[in-house]
């Protein structure tokens, strides 16, 4: 992560960083473990446009929707991210208001 940190400080973008979670299946923290967040094809991944979504309610990340219960087991991943830009969002919108803005919420996370 602190290549990528130099990397985007460098070209002159936020490197922000927040410890934040990311509820998942235990199949798909598995892969995440083994390869990052390489388009992972997530079910949920397009709700607020093409992404990987993180939040920093424990308790949404642990929703059934997002950390779908295998064998009666969740599983929640503890990430440190870079953040982009950010700003409040609700579920009408399907785009950021502007390009500066990588990345959105609905206030919870």
């Amino acid at each position: 992560l602190d290549i990528k940190v130099r990397e985007l400080k460098s070209r002159g973008y936020s490197t922000e960083r927040q410890l934040l979670y990311h509820g998942c299946n235990a199949t798909v923290a598995m892969d995440i473990a083994l390869s990052g967040y390489h388009d992972m094809g997530s079910k949920n991944g397009r709700l607020w446009g093409h992404g990987v979504y993180f939040t920093s309610d424990v308790n949404l990340a642990l929703d059934i929707n997002y950390a779908t219960p295998v064998s009666g087991i969740q599983t929640v991943l503890f990430c440190d991210v870079l953040v982009g830009g950010r700003e409040k969002s609700d579920k009408s919108w399907r785009a950021p208001s502007s390009p500066e803005i990588r990345s959105g919420g609905n206030g919870r996370g």
